[in-house]
């Protein structure tokens, strides 16, 4: 049987992660995602694991349908860390995976892994988030 190509190559049978935070996937229904997560090692059912610039490997293979649970997601925390931010990058996936990059004075209580800034002048989320993106802040730090 001829195996059909697609555009990002290859798709796996089978999901070859178990878990992923940073998921890239496809609009489609079902969508093509590929886990851009950086691991220690990648699970033996990856058939194309690259080691990245900080000696941690990525499984380049791509998976058609949802791309599974996220691994440092407790499942009583279904709430955005962050009540609103004016930086945010998103995934372009249905729901999506966003990321809130304002600096502020004090991290939410949400947020689990909050690091001070490289300038000493604010801290950051490092959190990210299955789910909509958030409103923008006002002036005040607050929703508008």
């Amino acid at each position: 049987m001829k195996k059909r190509a697609t555009t990002q190559g290859e798709l796996n049978k089978s999901r070859p992660w178990k878990c992923c935070d940073l998921a890239l996937c496809t609009r489609t229904n079902p969508p093509t995602c590929r886990c851009l997560d950086k691991v220690d090692r990648c699970s033996n059912a990856c058939d194309k694991c690259e080691e990245t610039e900080d000696s941690r490997y990525t499984c380049q293979d791509w998976y058609r349908g949802n791309p599974g649970p996220m691994c440092n997601k407790d499942d009583d925390d279904d709430e955005r860390p962050w009540s609103c931010c004016n930086n945010q990058i998103c995934t372009r996936s249905m729901p999506p995976t966003c990321r809130c990059f304002d600096v502020v004075d004090q991290c939410a209580k949400g947020c689990k892994r909050c690091q001070e800034t490289m300038t000493g002048w604010g801290y950051r989320c490092l959190d990210s988030y299955f789910g909509d993106m958030a409103p923008p802040c006002d002036s005040q730090g607050g929703m508008q």
